[in-house]
């Protein structure tokens, strides 16, 4: 049921990313997927099942998008090096398990250093192994626009509450 969900959560990202945020308004991010494997790693934590499906629908993006063949899939990994990283330093384990108002502002921050790690990774694969001529300044116009920050954030956000959201009422539900 947990994939069964993140499906269906990936789905609505790529589609409010990609037709209802262009067509209502002039914003073309174009970073749905990113957030939502970053989100789906911030919520659910660190295992197996969130590791395979990651790869997964990374690897379904970028075939649907005409990705790169393997810098989403290969960014998805660092990101979960990364927080590995960041769970052991600060123990983020409660703010993953509690899904409470409180812990959104910890994910958030925690889910943008994820972010960020995994745009640099993709930006570094696609500099590596497919154009070398890409400038920095192309993963530096992410980082200094306040518009495209504060977009990412905010989705990053709700994708986050989404998953507490299903994790509550499947709790609910568990105790009928």
């Amino acid at each position: 049921m947990k994939i069964l969900t993140a499906i269906i959560i990936w789905i609505g990202v790529l589609l409010f990313d990609g037709v209802l945020l262009p067509a209502t308004s002039n914003i073309l991010i174009g970073m749905g997927s990113i957030v939502f494997l970053v989100a789906l790693v911030v919520s659910q934590g660190l295992h197996r099942w969130v590791v395979s499906l990651g790869v997964a629908l990374a690897l379904t993006t970028e075939i649907i998008f005409g990705l790169y063949l393997g810098t989403l899939v290969g960014a998805w990994l660092v990101a979960l090096w990364v927080w590995y990283g960041i769970n052991r330093f600060l123990s983020l384990k409660s703010v993953v398990e509690d899904s409470s108002l409180v812990t959104l502002l910890p994910s958030l921050i925690s889910g943008l250093l994820v972010l960020f790690a995994m745009l640099f990774a993709q930006w570094g694969l696609v500099r590596i192994f497919y154009e070398s001529s890409i400038s920095l300044s192309v993963f530096s116009n992410l980082l200094t626009s306040p518009r495209i920050i504060i977009i990412v954030a905010v989705e990053l956000l709700i994708v986050i509450a989404l998953f507490g959201l299903a994790r509550n009422t499947k709790k609910e539900h568990a105790y009928l």
